[in-house]
This record gives structure tokens, sequence and C-alpha cells, in this order.
């Protein structure tokens, strides 16, 4: 952490160069100034990377949107780009569009990141061992990282939902800006949502985009939402003509695969080394590809093919497994999930819930390292109101796509219910992330953001 300079106030802002590749202009970046700890005002400062893309427009609404990334712990800012390509350019129309990098994360101080974790997860992409064996390796290698991370002087309490709600309101006071309009996908929507709960002064509108509401019992549930997905994909390969007559039964295809990969594993070459694709691989494949909808219909071959022991179709979803960490600070999203929601769930429970399904998903969710990790990591412990449902009248536009495997659409219909002013929609063909997937959700978005209080047209 940063050490607090006596002369200057906090929260501030303080303009500064660019540190990612600029995407679009007019821009202006700069750093959002906070205490790491609020409770300890004269104490360490954290620093968060801000751009702000002005609108195009010669006379711009007052209110920004402000864009909430997922995660949590992820880089918003290295895919400014895609969310400017995708969303930002089309609301930069009329009002200007604000980027930032939560706290922990790239190109802030401090870096919650652990040091040598992608070469730590090439090796053991590369070892055939045990999924418990895996699980200590990289139960070992978190905590250690834990270590370094406290011996630097880093609060890992100061790094969850509350504290991340209070950084995104002093980003819209220290801007100017009277009120604003947040937009979230993923954990970005557990933090509007958060906001909603405890800043709801600043709160013009919000637009919360596959779901992860607070009273859900994570990681207990997840398992839920990839259940649901998968079998909404199998159910949806067998009302297709095409998809039925070449996979007529793609759900025993499925787990055929899955036990066929735990009895012998088998192996792909990315970037000249080795990865074991065993069971565990390959459902981590599955679910990344069920992420964007426009590899929904290569799904059923990417199965098939898996069952043949060739994994190449599913190439780009295991590349992009092996990639992740690099864009995800870490010890960000351990603090924050161990704190707002892991010290609310069980592993008991989580082992009644993988009771309810097929005997090839236990293995995969086998999660006693992970709540043992949360245990040790020294995140806190959260107050009870983090685990209950936001209750808002603020304008909510609220988006779940059908096959989403993480944030199913009972999660986002759950938020739903408890916020009086909200307009609800599940995309059929959708999976995760809506807006920036469909532009008929773009027009409904933007349709909302002129005027949150009427319902928008959604006859597209």
């Amino acid at each position: 952490p940063i050490p607090t300079e006596e002369a200057l106030p906090v929260p501030r802002f303080e303009p500064g160069t660019c540190r990612f590749q600029i995407p679009a202009r007019p821009i202006e970046c700069g750093y959002l100034i906070v205490p790491e700890d609020r409770g300890d005002p004269d104490g360490a400062t954290v620093s968060l990377h801000v751009a702000i893309f002005r609108s195009t427009s010669s006379n711009p609404e007052p209110d920004p949107v402000i864009y909430l990334m997922g995660g949590g712990g992820g880089n918003a800012l290295n895919s400014a780009d895609y969310y400017l390509r995708t969303v930002g350019n089309r609301i930069r129309a009329s009002r200007d569009f604000i980027m930032y990098n939560q706290r922990g994360t790239h190109y802030n101080e401090p870096f919650l990141v652990c040091p040598g974790e992608a070469a730590f997860r090439r090796n053991l992409d590369a070892q055939e061992i045990s999924r418990q064996e895996a699980d200590a390796q990289e139960e070992a290698f978190l905590l250690d990282c834990r270590d370094k991370l406290v011996e630097q002087g880093v609060n890992l309490a100061m790094y969850n939902s509350v504290t991340n709600a209070a950084d995104a309101n002093d980003l819209r006071i220290t801007l100017g800006y009277e009120q604003a309009n947040y937009f979230g996908t993923s954990y970005g929507t557990r933090l509007a949502l958060t906001l909603m709960r405890y800043h709801p002064e600043g709160i013009r509108s919000v637009i919360l985009d596959s779901v992860f509401p607070p009273q859900v019992d994570y990681p207990s549930e997840v398992i839920t939402s990839m259940v649901v997905a998968v079998n909404r994909l199998f159910e949806a390969c067998s009302l297709d003509t095409t998809c039925s007559r070449q996979y007529p039964d793609l759900e025993t295809t499925f787990y055929q695969t899955i036990d066929d990969l735990q009895a012998e594993s088998g192996s792909i070459t990315i970037d000249g080394e080795k990865v074991v694709v065993d069971a565990k691989v390959f459902l981590d494949a599955i679910y990344m590809a069920l992420h964007p909808a426009s590899a929904l219909p290569d799904i059923p071959g990417a199965i098939d093919a898996a069952s043949h022991g060739s994994f190449g179709p599913l190439r780009w979803a295991i590349e992009s497994l092996s990639r992740y960490s690099e864009n995800v600070a870490t010890g960000v999203y351990f603090s924050s999930v161990c704190r707002d929601e892991v010290g609310f769930d069980t592993n008991d429970h989580a082992l009644e819930v993988v009771a309810r399904y097929p005997p090839q998903w236990a293995d995969y969710y086998d999660l006693a390292s992970f709540f043992a990790t949360c245990e040790a990591w020294g995140a806190g412990e959260a107050d009870p109101v983090e685990n209950e449902a936001v209750v808002s009248d603020i304008p909510a536009l609220v988006f779940a796509g059908h096959f989403d495997p993480i944030t199913t659409p009972e999660w986002c219909q759950r938020a739903a219910e408890t916020l009086s002013n909200s307009y609800y929609y599940e995309f059929p063909n959708m999976a995760h992330g809506v807006m920036r997937s469909d532009e008929c959700a773009l027009r409904i978005g933007l349709e909302f953001l002129d005027d949150p209080w009427t319902e928008p047209d959604a006859s597209c």
C-alpha cells in the first residue's frame, strides 16, 4: 500500500498516463486514491487505475455509465477495446463511459498478484495426478501467496464487495458526477447490488447482466448452474433436426467421456507444452465454451470429438483456462470470495448439493480444498447482511442468458424479485454476458438508459 501523504486529501482523483493500449478517444486516465481501510483514514492508501471515455456528443447527458468488471480481480482496462466495440461506443453517443480496475488488480498499488502463478499452473497442467493431489499443490501455492501479500503489508480483509462499492461511489464523487448509471456483468452485478445497498443516493440506474446475487450459496450452488446449462444444451440439441441426427444421444456421450477420462486421461499440446486432459480439464473446457453464445453450436461436436480422444475443438477453451490467471489478481479473488461468500457456506452443504446430480460431477465439484484455502486466507468475516437479498426501488435492468453456466437465469430472477423497479429479460440463445453479445439486448439497454423509469420496448 502507498503511504498516505499528509498534505493530500483522500479520496481524490489524480490525472495520469493511460497504462493500457488506448482503444478510443477522447480519453482521460488517472488514479482514484482511497484509504485501504476506511476505518483508518490516516493509514495506507490504495490506487485504482481509471479511464474516462468521453461522450462523442456535443451535449452529453450529465450521468455517465460506470462499468463494473467481473471476476473478482478481473482486469477491465486490458479489455477496454472489447467493451467499447460491443457496448461502450454506443453508450458514448450520449454520455461518458468509464472503466476502471478495482482495488488490488492490474496497474494498481498494491497489486495482489501471486508471483509465478502462470508457471505454476503450466506445470500443474502437465502432470498426470489425481484431483486431490492437484488440489493439495494448489492450496499450498495459494497459501504461500497469501503469506507473501501479508508480508508486503496488504490487509486482505479490505478487498471485498463492501470496500469495492465504497470505491465505486468515491469514483463518481471525485469525478464530479451527481449521479451515475452502473453497469455490471457477473461479479460486477454483485458489486452493483452492494452499491445499491450502501450508496443508493448516487445511483440513477443499474444494468445487471448475468447476475450474481449475494443471497445465493456460493460456491455450493455453482454446480447447479453448470448442470442446468449442460442439460439445456442436451435439450436444444435433441430439438434441432441436424444436431439430433449427428449426435442422437449427446447426454450419454458426455457422461461416458467423463468416465473414460477418469479412467485414462488424454492430452493436447498448447504453445509447445503438454496439457493433460483429464475429466476436470474436459469439464472446465466445456464450462468455458458455454460462456460465449457464439460457441454454443460447436459444443456438441466438441463433446463428440472428445469422446474419441480428440480435443482440438476445445483447444481455444483449454488455452483460455491456462491463461485465465494472467488476467485475474488471484489475491483479490480469494479475499473477496472468501469474505463475501464462502463464510456463509460449508463444504457439507456442497456435498449435499453435488449428491443431487449424476456421480460424474462429484470429483469435479470436490470443494474441500477451496473451503480450506478460504478458512486460512484471512479475509475476515462479513456482516450477515451480505448474505441477504438487496431490496431497492432504484431502476434496474436485469439480463439473463438461457445457457449461462455460472449465473443461471434462476439467480437473475431471484435478484430481480426484490428490486421493485426492475425489468427482467431472459435471452433464449444467449449465455454469459448478454448485453455485450446481442444487438437486441444492447438496444433494450440503451433505451433503458435514456429513460430508466419506463419499461423498454423488448419486442426485438
